[in-house]
């Protein structure tokens, strides 16, 4: 019985030599597309990214990918953010959004969440979040859109 159990053990663990560790660089990411600043008139900024996600498994004609916008004070501390999610449909002549989520991130302390929501329209996925900073609710609207070749804006 020992030197069954002892075998057993010496194969696993001339086996367990072969099979490499996964690491986060093994793990596809985002790839942001296109990265813009809009300046808001308190001093403030926003970073809005598009990303696509990649995927292996996803079939012919299809895409998702995403907008994150953040929301910055004018020290450049980020206070919260509201990102679109969208899964789009497309053939070369048309394209539809299939699907939407919004998902909101805070940042800041000083900032709390309110509400969101999420909706397609056409090729086009949305997301709404409200945030309240200072004493007023803030809401904003990433949209992405998906053109009959398969590219996000």
């Amino acid at each position: 019985m020992k030197k069954s159990i002892s075998l057993f053990l010496a194969v696993v663990l001339c086996l367990s030599a072969f099979i490499l560790p996964a690491s986060a660089a093994d793990r596809p990411e985002n790839t942001p597309a296109t990265v813009t600043r809009i300046d808001l008139a308190d001093g403030g900024y926003i970073i809005d990214q598009i990303s696509e996600i990649p995927s292996v498994a996803r079939a012919s004609g299809t895409k998702s990918g995403e907008r994150l916008r953040i929301r910055y004070a004018a020290d450049n501390t980020a206070i919260y953010g509201v990102k679109v999610t969208g899964s789009f449909s497309y053939n070369g002549s048309s394209s539809s959004a299939t699907s939407s989520v919004a998902t909101v991130y805070i940042y800041h302390s000083g900032a709390s969440y309110v509400s969101k929501s999420a909706w397609c329209s056409g090729n086009t996925a949305y997301a709404t979040g409200s945030v309240k900073y200072l004493g007023i609710t803030e809401s904003r609207t990433p949209a992405l859109s998906c053109d009959k070749n398969g590219n996000l804006s």
